[in-house]
């Protein structure tokens, strides 16, 4: 790994999404202070700039794309966890509100797929884990299913292949190790276990890449903040460690 670019200010626990061929980031936290605005990072010429912001500071959410359009889920406003689905296009200045949930959250998992928006798990603002799963029509902002899943789960990551929603790792009460999957086509939502990463891991981050999902990272419970990066085959569904480095 190399540096590409400086941020506009010193920040952690920022999200990031893909849209319009750049990458946005956002949600993150400079000390104990949310950061409202939202930066555009051009990987062709590494150029950095601000482009928009939040209605409020908002940390604490999830963030997804469906390529065009970023939206940004529930959080916490400093005061608050919010139930707010956020849309931001890029050339807008402003995030807007399209949908809202069943109830408010903090630390929840997102994706998007085929014009639905999935969110799963996350905390209340009592710090209660979810256990449910929602499914949004993002044109009409209407929650057009729910699936309670068989634990409570939080601080996950989710992508979509193939019509199955993967879930990697997560946080009950303690770091988990489940790989699981979801259906999410036609027919009703079936949750299973398909796999078991290599030490239970909390808050790590995943992407389709060559018709597989690459898991970045992540906190174990035996390796602190882990710099590892492996490969689930999502078809065989085999999981195989691509490099570790240790943890910081």
């Amino acid at each position: 790994m190399s540096p590409v670019g400086e941020l506009p200010w010193p920040a952690h626990c920022a999200m990031i999404a893909a849209a319009d061929g750049a990458l946005y980031v956002m949600d993150g936290r400079s000390g104990s202070t949310a950061i409202p605005e939202i930066v555009r990072f051009d990987p062709t010429n590494r150029s950095i700039e601000r482009v928009g912001r939040m209605p409020e500071s908002r940390s604490f959410g999830a963030v997804t794309s469906d390529g065009e359009t970023i939206y940004y889920v529930g959080g916490w406003d400093g005061a608050a966890v919010r139930d707010e689905v956020l849309a931001f296009s890029p050339g807008a200045w402003e995030a807007r509100i399209v949908a809202r949930l069943p109830v408010p959250v903090r630390n929840c998992a997102a994706v998007c797929s085929s014009g639905r928006l999935y969110v799963l798990g996350g905390e209340t603002g009592e710090g209660d884990l979810l256990s449910f799963l929602v499914e949004i029509d993002i044109e009409s902002g209407r929650v057009l299913r729910t699936f309670e899943l068989p634990t409570p789960i939080s601080r996950t990551t989710i992508v979509e292949f193939a019509d199955y929603l993967y879930v990697f790792g997560g946080w009950n009460r303690e770091a988990l190790g489940d790989i699981a999957r979801i259906s999410i086509g036609e027919g009703p939502m079936v949750h299973e276990i398909v796999g078991q990463l290599p030490a239970p891991s909390s808050e790590c981050t995943a992407l389709i890449a060559n018709q597989r999902i690459v898991v970045v990272g992540g906190e174990s419970v035996y390796d602190g903040r882990e710099l590892r990066i492996s490969e689930f085959d999502p078809v065989e569904l085999a999981f195989r460690v691509l490099r570790f480095r240790g943890s910081i």
